[in-house]
């Protein structure tokens, strides 16, 4: 059996495949981190549209084109049920894939306690981010172990925030050996980051080599 062969076809092709290379070359690896860690929220939990527009917005500001971003941007307003789909095209253009859900709890994890472990400031900030991004969309009743989180290695920070949450509004008072809450919290935050360097010592072996990881 023949099969006709068009030129122009292959030609428009071959520029498809070479404009598509040359868009994931423009990535920078903070880019490539960036989407990576967006891919695992939008298999976790989704993306907001502001979200997904925002970033469309930084991309082709930054000089990385493909015709997915422009079809976000120009949506308006911008309907998650629209822009969505745009986005996880261009996902797919620029080889970053959408993991599934435990590897996206892992990967969600990775990014949150790298940040709490390498924060100048406040260790809780970060850490408040990671109770919000992962422990509130995702079920650890369920897991195996006996503390909340142990599974996945961090019922100590789940413990820190609820003690820093539970201290909060007392931080005059005298709450624990004499010690003010005040002063509890500022321990805390010192055990926080180093639940988050051992987390990371003990863990990192899992994202090494992958997108955005060490």
């Amino acid at each position: 059996m023949w099969i006709r062969f068009d030129p122009l076809r292959y030609c428009w092709d071959r520029l498809l495949f070479v404009m598509t290379k040359m868009m994931v070359d423009l990535l920078s690896k903070p880019q490539i981190a960036e989407l990576t860690e967006l891919a695992s929220r939008l298999s976790l939990r989704g993306l907001s549209s502001e979200v997904i527009v925002t970033t469309a917005n930084g991309l082709l500001n930054s000089g990385v084109y493909d015709d997915t971003l422009l079809a976000i941007i120009d949506s308006s307003p911008a309907i998650l049920s629209d822009v969505e789909p745009h986005f996880r095209r261009f996902l797919e253009n620029a080889s970053i894939p959408l993991p599934e859900t435990e590897t996206a709890i892992w990967q969600l994890l990775f990014f949150h306690i790298s940040r709490i472990a390498e924060t100048e400031g406040d260790p809780l900030l970060p850490l408040d981010d990671m109770i919000n991004d992962v422990y509130y969309a995702y079920s650890f009743h369920n897991e195996p172990g006996k503390y909340l989180g142990e599974s996945h290695g961090i019922h100590h920070l789940i413990r820190d925030y609820w003690l820093n949450d539970d201290l909060l509004d007392r931080e005059a008072e005298i709450v624990d050996d004499g010690k003010t809450g005040h002063q509890i919290i500022t321990e805390i935050r010192d055990s926080t980051k180093r639940y988050a360097k051992e987390w990371l010592d003990c863990y990192v072996s899992r994202f090494t080599g992958a997108a955005g990881g060490p």
